[in-house]
């Protein structure tokens, strides 16, 4: 069983993959870096485009 706060960021994960998908249409999932950074109860996840060469 997760613990309470893993389900919250597993579920905001998904959220803003929905949103970076229609955000972006025809871009891929792998040419996004997400990262999420964790501050005593709040979360944040800044989402990055790979540069191609």
């Amino acid at each position: 069983m997760l613990p309470k706060l893993a389900k919250s960021v597993a579920f905001d994960k998904r959220l803003h993959f929905w949103t970076l998908s229609n955000t972006f249409p025809g871009v891929p999932e792998s040419s996004v870096t997400l990262e999420f950074r964790q501050h005593l109860k709040s979360v944040s996840l800044s989402a990055t485009l790979k540069s191609v060469a």
